[in-house]
Formats: C-alpha cells, structure tokens, sequence
C-alpha cells in the first residue's frame, strides 16, 4: 500500500528511451505519450434497453516519439536503417525489438520505465534544418512506432496478450 505522504509528479521535462536492438544509441525525448489503450465491449440487447458490457479485445494506440538530433544523426539513422533492413532486406528475425521508455528525475535517476514489447518503426519523419534561424534551435525527428503491448517496470505481467 503507497503512503500518501511520500507523493512525487511526474517530472515532464526529463525522460530518454532505450531501443533494445539498438544498445549503443539513448534517444533524449522531446515529447511522448503513452499510448491510449482501449477495451472493445459490445451491447447486449434487452427489452427495456441495450446494455455495454466489458469487453475482452484489447486495441494500442501506435506510440508517437519525438527525439532530439546529435549532430551525427545517429539515433536518426539507426532508425532508419532498421526500416531499411525490414522493408528491403526483409529480415524478420530482426524486425522487432523492445523498446523502454525512461522517466527521469530532476537528478537523472530513472523514477518509472514503461517497456513496450514488440515494437517496430513505421514511420520516420522529415527534419527540419533551417540556417534562417537566429536562435540555436534543437533539431528533432519524430518516429512512429507499432507495438504488441506495453508493461510497466517491476510489475508481474501475468497475462499472454500476444495470442
């Protein structure tokens, strides 16, 4: 049971993601969120009127991450040579990876992961350089990715949701 003294908010400015096939790269997020989830249920027909009930089909939303550049355009490239190799070289043995996303806190500890299982790229965006800019602008991608499922760190995830 949780003390509800020791009540800490989410830090919204400090959080990284790890791609588990890709050990030598940590991408710095910009922005995220953690995917909508959704329970399809149904109606049941009555007289008087119809009644939702749960349902038993689970639905993920793609997860959306925006990341910053380094100046090598290594996390940028990694990505994209992940979709090369699914798309061209079609090698599925490969295809997916985890993927954990890291909440940080304002002394860059991890405070919570949320690992998504099964993950791969399905798009990756454009970036935007622009040498107009009068100000140093942090350049960012973004990528999309599909997933099986995801699961919170140091919590027992008894159910196989794969099938």
């Amino acid at each position: 049971m949780s003390n509800p003294e020791e009540f800490n908010l989410l830090n919204n400015v400090q959080h990284k993601m790890d791609i588990h096939r890709l050990p030598n790269t940590t991408y710095w997020i910009q922005s995220v969120f953690l995917p909508t989830v959704t329970l399809e249920g149904g109606m049941l027909p009555t007289a008087q009127r119809d009644v939702t009930v749960p349902g038993h089909k689970l639905e993920f939303d793609p997860m959306t991450v925006t990341f910053l550049i380094d100046q090598d355009l290594k996390g940028y490239s990694d990505i994209y040579h992940w979709m090369l190799e699914i798309a061209v070289e079609r090698n599925y043995s490969n295809m997916l990876s985890d993927v954990t996303l890291h909440f940080l806190t304002g002394q860059m500890n991890v405070s919570r992961s949320v690992t998504f299982v099964g993950c791969h790229p399905v798009s990756l965006t454009e970036l935007s350089v622009n040498s107009d800019d009068s100000d140093a602008v942090q350049v960012v991608g973004n990528v999309i990715f599909n997933y099986q499922y995801f699961k919170f760190d140091n919590v027992e995830f008894p159910y196989n949701i794969t099938n």
